[in-house]
């Protein structure tokens, strides 16, 4: 029988079990990405216009990426989420920030809320990102628009 003493694990070890299980994914992610276990004789896609992923792309990557964007998203410590981002951008996937006060546009950005505007000038304007963006680097899929803040004018 275990004990509740042997059963409770030092947040420590709980951090690494973490960080190992990440690696796994992201050798996993990189393997299905970087193609190695498609046949030789596989035709390449043509370019097309950005599609979101998880439609005909390769399903088992989609699946892994969206998972590595999942755990960045719930995680709280800097260090996976700066290992994650590391491991999806050596498999062609970026992170998309949105730089405050840029002008919004919802080619890249989803506006989840409004805030009053300071001032006229900043009416439309992103007044933060509230969760990042990421696309592959062709450009050819969008596995989420970046989440963001827009300051609105009061009228």
């Amino acid at each position: 029988m275990i004990t509740a003493q042997q059963a409770t694990m030092d947040p420590s070890v709980w951090r690494l079990a973490l960080i190992a299980v990440l690696g796994a994914c992201a050798a996993a992610c990189g393997y299905l990405l970087g193609g190695s276990h498609r046949s030789r004789h596989a035709v390449s896609a043509t370019a097309h216009s950005p599609t979101v992923a998880s439609d005909a792309q390769d399903g088992e990557s989609a699946r892994l990426v969206h998972a590595l964007i999942g755990a960045y998203d719930t995680s709280s410590e800097e260090s996976v989420r700066l290992f994650i981002t590391q491991e999806l951008n050596r498999n062609g996937v970026d992170y998309v920030g949105i730089a405050p006060d840029s002008r919004f546009d919802s080619e890249t950005a989803r506006c989840v809320a409004t805030e009053p505007a300071p001032t006229a000038e900043l009416d439309g304007r992103v007044a933060h990102t509230d969760r990042p963006g990421w696309r592959r680097r062709d450009g050819t899929t969008v596995y989420r628009n970046a989440d963001v803040t827009v300051w609105k004018a009061s009228r």
